[in-house]
């Protein structure tokens, strides 16, 4: 009896196991729609023929351990498995679909559980920071705020922009692409972001400039962006940066979280022209100075030290130390940034 007993159970997770993943569903995961093939539990035949259909305990016939080997392709993904108990499955359900529960959103994903805790991600330094990225405006950092950036992901520890950063099926080439897909002032997927400031509240406009010919867009856009900035007098630039070069939105903000804020950087390293001096040095915006900040990229020998180990820029004239009085996004119209 006992071997009969033992035999079917061997039986039925072999159904399982080979079952998952056979039959496309009706209404995938937003996986689903991306280039990667996660199998899609969206009707009971694709789940062992319906055994393991609307289970919200995927560890119930997944136990951790297997978990962990199917998913190898990525160490620290599968690894996260041992860490989580069987209802924290929502990572599941946003690669392998819905399993035929009912009331999924985004919250039910729980993408923070998993990327905010050091033991599962090597990124969680990432959302360390007290000002955030309130992408859906609801004054919270959730998960709803990871979806509107993150619709698609396969998770396999690569960045890659084709897949992670998309949005309504659209690609970016870019990150500051994909930015400029919200910061535009036209409340793209339902977000308007807040009002900077100082400046122009379309930061595509600022960025790409306004106009109809070329020539307009580079003498209304800003200097870190289309913007004309040769001879500008924006003292020395640091590493391999030139006065030509259209500057990504990552070189001066966090994407997550940051102590400063408008989520600007925390120290030197996203600025990945500078030099090693510079990429280095911690980063403090207070109040609205944002000298440390300019200083990892703009420098004059013999200038004023910022408080950081860097250097301020040095212009001629009765002009104020603090950069942003004069630039700022938008002010590349009067031809100051």
């Amino acid at each position: 009896m006992m071997r009969f007993i033992t035999y079917i159970l061997v039986i039925t997770a072999a159904v399982i196991i080979t079952a998952c993943g056979g039959g496309s569903g009706d209404s995938g995961s937003p996986l689903s729609e991306s280039r990667t093939t996660a199998p899609q539990l969206n009707e009971p035949a694709a789940h062992g023929g319906g055994i393991g259909w609307e289970s919200d305990n995927c560890m119930l016939c997944h136990p951790a351990g297997d978990l962990k080997d199917i998913h190898e392709y990525s160490r620290t993904l599968g690894d996260s498995f041992t860490e989580i108990d069987g209802y924290d499955t929502g990572v599941c359900f946003y690669c392998h679909g819905s399993n035929g529960v009912e009331g999924i959103t985004a919250g039910t994903y729980r993408c923070t559980h998993c990327h905010t805790d050091s033991k599962l991600t090597r990124s969680a330094d990432l959302f360390d920071g007290h000002m955030f990225h309130d992408v859906n405006g609801d004054d919270e950092y959730n998960n709803e705020d990871c979806l509107v950036c993150h619709d698609f992901s396969d998770m396999d520890g690569r960045i890659e922009m084709d897949i992670d950063f998309t949005q309504s099926g659209s690609k970016a080439s870019s990150t500051t692409e994909f930015c400029l897909n919200c910061h535009d002032g036209n409340g793209n997927f339902g977000v308007i972001p807040p009002s900077p400031e100082h400046g122009d509240d379309n930061i595509y406009n600022t960025y790409i400039g306004t106009g109809e010919t070329e020539e307009e867009k580079r003498y209304t856009a800003d200097a870190h962006g289309f913007g004309i900035s040769s001879g500008a007098g924006f003292g020395e630039l640091r590493g391999t940066y030139s006065a030509d070069m259209e500057i990504p939105c990552t070189a001066c903000h966090e994407v997550h979280t940051s102590p400063n804020s408008h989520i600007l950087s925390e120290n030197g390293s996203n600025a990945e022209l500078t030099d090693d001096t510079a990429s280095v040095a911690d980063i403090s915006v207070y109040e609205n100075n944002y000298t440390e900040l300019c200083s990892v990229c703009h420098f004059t020998e013999g200038g004023a030290e910022t408080g950081n180990g860097l250097v301020e820029v040095v212009h001629d004239g009765p002009y104020s130390s603090n950069c942003s009085d004069c630039h700022y996004h938008g002010s590349g119209d009067s031809g100051l940034f």
